[in-house]
């Protein structure tokens, strides 16, 4: 397995401007080929551009099931403080170099691709935020199960992350509105709310709005888990009076 590595700032720097100069210049799937093929490997990731996380390991993906793949990532890298998990130089890394061919095929890439998700799929912003943090094709596997995991179920702790993960639309609903994913309390309240729902797609993507309209006006942080509850059902009952649903 290979361990967690970081590309220093003043080597991520470079990268960043010898993408943009590429990709301005060639084909996107042109790049993507040639990172595959590792053909920028010398440039990107010389050994005196990283430095290395001692007690850490990017794990192999056994699995193309994305909560799999997220399970075994999180597991592997759980020691993460958040504010490594949101540091530029290490999922750049995780993507232009280990996880580049897993990427390859679970967004599908094809000769379509365009510069715009060449950077969604394969880089991670310099300035980070949480909708960045869901973007990112590798940080946000991470994310999910950070904010999905129940750690007072010992016994199936990735319980409500295999709903969150069971739908890409679900995922979506939840992790790229910020000010919800932002919180593990609003996620898993989320998914708790949803979990022995008919619908759940349908109604995550109704009452996300909801709860994200609600939370631009009042601080959520002082409420209890039954507070969130007892808010996510009237914006339940609502729906179901307007007829949305």
């Amino acid at each position: 397995m290979k361990k967690v590595k970081v590309i220093k700032e003043s080597a991520l720097n470079e990268i960043f401007q010898f993408i943009e100069k590429y990709l301005t210049e060639n084909n996107s799937f042109e790049f993507i080929q040639k990172l595959n093929k590792g053909e920028f490997d010398n440039k990107f990731f010389n050994e005196k551009n990283l430095i290395t996380h001692k007690n850490l390991i990017f794990p192999p993906f056994k699995s193309s099931d994305r909560f799999e793949c997220a399970k075994t990532l999180y597991e592997s890298t759980s020691k993460l403080t958040e504010i490594e998990a949101t540091d530029p130089r290490l999922w750049n890394y995780a993507c232009l170099k280990v996880y580049r061919d897993y990427i390859f095929s679970d967004r599908k890439v094809n000769q379509d691709i365009s510069k715009d998700l060449v950077y969604r799929y394969y880089t991670y912003a310099l300035t980070s935020s949480a909708t960045t943090t869901a973007l990112n094709s590798i940080s946000r596997l991470w994310w999910g199960i950070h904010r999905s995991i129940d750690k007072t179920n010992a016994n199936n702790p990735y319980k409500y992350s295999k709903i969150l993960f069971s739908n890409s639309q679900i995922f979506q609903d939840i992790t790229q509105r910020g000010l919800i994913f932002s919180s593990a309390k609003l996620t898993l309240s989320m998914l708790k709310f949803i979990e022995n729902k008919n619908k759940k797609t349908d109604i995550t993507k109704l009452i996300s709005v909801y709860l994200l309209n609600h939370i631009k006006s009042f601080d959520v942080s002082v409420y209890s888990e039954k507070d969130i509850r007892d808010l996510l059902e009237d914006f339940f009952n609502d729906i179901i009076t307007k007829g949305l649903i």
